[in-house]
């Protein structure tokens, strides 16, 4: 299964034929907690691929609002973005679009210092919490 939430490959492509393709998956744990997780490329990775040939890139912004509809439609307690976006992208999409729970972001290899996830929710948005764990490995 490939997330791809705002890629459209092009009629006949083996990602749509073989029904590889998924907008969204949603799946629940063994606690009962159920999660709807959508995939996004940004706007920095489609300018530095080699060659999308006809492929189709929809608005992240757009996109990420109706897959979050999606989620809430199914009673989806926790919403993750996967995006393939560089950091500002990921903040962008953060402060833009509410609804969206946890963003896993890729494609920048930005370090983040002192081994920390940021996160900034949905509830709760002046600015980015920062969170570290002792035990890092």
């Amino acid at each position: 299964m490939v997330l791809a939430s705002n890629t459209r490959p092009p009629q006949g492509h083996p990602l749509t034929e073989r029904e590889l393709l998924r907008d969204i998956a949603i799946f629940e744990l063994e606690n009962g907690i159920t999660l709807g997780i959508f995939g996004l490329i940004g706007e920095d990775a489609v300018s530095v691929a080699s060659d999308t040939g006809d492929f189709e890139f929809l608005d992240r912004h757009q996109t990420a609002q109706n897959m979050i509809e999606t989620s809430q439609g199914s009673n989806v307690d926790i919403i993750v973005a996967i995006t393939h976006s560089s950091l500002d992208e990921d903040i962008d999409l953060a402060q833009n679009v509410s609804g969206i729970d946890i963003i896993v972001g890729g494609h920048s290899h930005t370090v983040l210092s002192e081994r920390s996830l940021w996160v900034i929710p949905s509830s709760y948005r002046p600015g980015i919490t920062t969170f570290t764990w002792d035990n890092w490995n």
